[in-house]
């Protein structure tokens, strides 16, 4: 997500900062007081569009078309100056939807600095609101067909500073809206809208732009590119201009004068003033998505770049060169693509076996427990089987007892010793019982 630093003049007394910076409190009472209704809302500064250099994480979105990071607050980072009052252009719209926006709108701020556009800020009560604003005017045209197209950021934080210095972390982007398309969606944010050469759209494209934009004035010049030379050295042949402040400085085969400047700067975008391919520092290659070729081709911006290439041969090393860099692009995010899936799929695996290993060993333990109690069935077995045995004994002497006489005169015949020894056994044990009783008494 982009962060929006405004650079407020060194007079700029202490508390307008304070009440610019001061949170808004979202009730309805503040949501009425804080739409603008006329100019005199305009701030006189300069915005600063800032981006993280490091790779976020984008995750798939339940909406179409709406970035993964978002947030209540939005930017709009150029609106033509012939809209005098932004609220009273969104209120004239006439639209269901944008009325519903408006509804939400608890801020709206606009940034002078440019003579052809200036910036808004607006702040809404609810997310749903500014992803419906987002969808509503992002890409759109302000007033058809003046083909002057509204571009519309998510915005984490607005900082409202009196001087502006580079960090480590963030990047800084162009405000201009003729420069920002010149970027790649991957470095800007920002969809590019091919637009193919139409005269009638041509003419009255951002008219004030090239005399406000330091980058501008240079590429749109019907001269040849001769007269511009590096800031530095003077060298005139391969000249780049940075994106930023509009610094002129000699390539990397030269002086290096341009990339001296971004590292010492920390503006990390410059186009070639030939061919206006546009080379980002931080990756080290080209971001422009189309190769402005001449009449006829569909480009990015039809003002510039109708000069002819000097040689085929340069025009063809160019185009080769941006064809290998997205193709080599489209190779890494393939095998990033392949390399996530063949992670997934290995995780999956790894739990399947996980889960397969512990229903292994709760299948085992559930062995052993059934062979247990299989052994401790036998024993018990075995030893009813000499239990029964031994009852069997015991009533067959009880059966032989019950059918002799009172007075047992005679041994009775046994069919077995066994039997025998136990009868005469018990025969023992009872007269030495006997011989105990009459002994005491």
């Amino acid at each position: 997500m982009y962060q929006l630093a405004i650079e407020l003049p060194e007079s700029t007394p202490p508390n307008i900062i304070l009440e610019l910076t001061k949170p808004i409190m979202h009730s309805p009472t503040d949501i009425s007081q804080s739409k603008p209704q006329t100019k005199q809302d305009f701030i006189h500064a300069k915005a600063h569009l800032l981006k993280t250099k490091h790779k976020e994480e984008y995750k798939n979105n339940t909406i179409e078309f709406l970035p993964s990071q978002r947030s209540n607050i939005v930017c709009i980072l150029a609106v033509p100056y012939r809209i005098s009052i932004f609220y009273t252009y969104l209120s004239n719209l006439h639209s269901d939807f944008i009325q519903e926006c408006l509804e939400s709108l608890i801020l709206l701020r606009t940034i002078e600095y440019s003579k052809s556009f200036y910036t808004v800020i607006l702040e809404f009560l609810s997310q749903t609101a500014a992803d419906n604003f987002y969808l509503i005017f992002n890409g759109r045209d302000f007033e058809e067909p003046s083909n002057e197209y509204c571009y519309v950021f998510f915005v984490s934080d607005v900082l409202y500073i009196k001087r502006f210095e580079k960090t480590d972390e963030l990047i800084e982007l162009p405000i201009c809206p003729l420069c920002i398309e010149r970027l790649d969606i991957h470095a800007s944010g920002m969809t590019g809208v091919l637009r193919t050469e139409v005269s009638s759209l041509q003419s009255s494209r951002w008219l004030l732009i090239p005399q406000s934009c330091n980058v501008c004035s240079n590429l749109c010049k019907d001269l040849t590119y001769d007269f511009i030379s590096c800031e530095t050295c003077g060298e005139s042949k391969e000249v780049w201009i940075c994106l930023i402040c509009g610094y002129k400085g000699c390539g990397r085969y030269k002086e290096a004068h341009s990339a001296k400047h971004s590292k010492i700067s920390g503006h990390m975008f410059t186009v070639e003033a030939t061919s206006q391919c546009v080379w980002d520092y931080i990756t080290d290659m080209y971001v422009h998505r189309i190769l402005h070729s001449g009449r006829g081709c569909l480009v990015l911006d039809t003002n510039f770049n109708q000069l002819p290439k000097e040689n085929l041969e340069r025009m063809i090393n160019e185009y080769n060169h941006i064809i290998n860099l997205q193709l080599e692009q489209q190779r890494e995010m393939y095998e990033q693509k392949i390399e996530s899936i063949l992670i997934n799929k290995n995780a999956q695996i790894h739990e399947k076996i996980q889960e397969a290993k512990a229903e292994n060993d709760y299948l085992k333990r559930k062995l052993s427990k059934i062979k247990a109690l299989k052994k401790r069935k036998d024993t018990k077995i075995i030893q009813l089987e000499k239990v029964q045995e031994e009852n069997g004994v015991l009533e067959e002497v009880n059966k032989t007892l019950k059918s002799c006489t009172s007075e047992q005169l005679a041994v009775p015949i046994f069919e077995d010793k066994k039997s025998q020894n136990i009868y005469l056994k018990l025969q023992r044990l009872k007269n030495e019982l006997t011989e105990a009783m009459i002994k005491l008494n």
